[in-house]
């Protein structure tokens, strides 16, 4: 005869006492794209590959990307650079006090245009301010 057991043991507290009980891997399967040691029918966290097939975009493969991009920018720049010829790098402070300085004399210039304009001197704009109340 087997032996009773006194009370009834619940799914989860069964389950917690056997959650140790696992079989445990002695050696894991390694990836056939990075050879790295990954868990079996799960994708290589390393390489992002499974079954042959690229499956994820992982940070190796994002750091990659941005020095790509960034030699590309520099690549263009250079060429920019080669077809200019070399320019004196200007800060935003004195850039923006240079256009102050052509605003105010292409303002200047308006200004004395508008004055040539007008040929009536001074007596004949006052006798046609009285003549006009």
């Amino acid at each position: 005869m087997a032996a009773q057991p006194k009370k009834k043991i619940s799914r989860v507290r069964g389950r917690t006492r056997r959650a140790h009980q696992a079989r445990k891997f002695s050696k894991l399967p390694t990836c056939p794209q990075c050879h790295q040691p990954k868990p079996g029918h799960i994708i290589c966290p390393e390489c992002g590959y499974y079954a042959g097939k690229k499956l994820l975009h992982t940070k190796t493969d994002q750091r990659i990307g941005k020095q790509l991009i960034k030699a590309r920018k520099a690549q263009a720049t250079a060429a920019k650079k080669a077809k200019t010829g070399p320019t004196k790098a200007k800060s935003k402070k004195d850039s923006g006090q240079a256009r102050m300085t052509e605003d105010k004399a292409k303002m200047t210039e308006i200004k004395a245009e508008k004055k040539a304009k007008s040929t009536r001197t001074t007596d004949e704009v006052k006798a046609s301010k009285v003549k006009n109340k």
